[in-house]
């Protein structure tokens, strides 16, 4: 009776962080556009390829993002809407990411989806401005930064394929999982 208990509460929390939905407008701006601090922040990191500015709209909340490149990675900067750093998120690679933390990761997929496909992999860095410039610069986050990974996958369940952004820990503990939906013009494209 406990085990069946155990798995009803862990069924109900699964389900209740599949249910969540992303929707996201994002369009490129001008650097006028941006806050002052994020700009700020941005030069703090001395990027030596141009950075390009993003507005994004969400259901909840107006962002700005800075994306750039350093030494091959795709990084991806996230401000709220008065300047303030929200994360950093770096593309990467599977195969980067530990073996135990990577198991723990496509144990939680393969229950959640009958299959799924990897899309984008981000390590996604949270911390105080300060800490966050640091770990930039030294590539490699210090015991100050916090660390998740940002997958986004195409997931079939029992209604069809649908496209998933899903959030886990530094030890691959499932924290949160999205459908994204997509604009009419992702998917009739003529």
């Amino acid at each position: 009776m406990r085990a069946f208990l155990i798995l009803s509460i862990f069924l109900s929390s699964t389900a209740s962080l599949l249910a969540q939905v992303k929707y996201e407008k994002e369009y490129r701006i001008k650097g006028e556009q941006v806050p002052t601090e994020a700009k700020a922040f941005i030069d703090k990191l001395t990027f030596q390829r141009s950075i390009k500015w993003y507005k994004e709209e969400s259901l909840t909340a107006t962002t700005y993002e800075a994306k750039t490149k350093r030494n091959g990675q795709k990084y991806s900067i996230e401000f709220d809407s008065t300047g303030l750093i929200e994360d950093i998120e770096i593309q990467i690679k599977w195969v980067s990411i530990g073996e135990a933390v990577r198991a723990s990761m496509d144990q939680a997929l393969s229950r959640a989806y009958k299959k799924y496909r990897l899309i984008k992999i981000q390590r996604q860095w949270t911390g105080s401005a300060e800490d966050l410039v640091q770990a930039v610069q030294a590539r490699s986050a210090g015991e100050q930064i916090q660390l998740r990974y940002e997958i986004i996958i195409k997931g079939k369940s029992e209604t069809g394929w649908q496209w998933y952004e899903i959030t886990f820990s530094d030890t691959g503990k499932l924290l949160s999982s999205k459908r994204i939906i997509l604009r009419n013009t992702d998917n009739l494209e003529y």
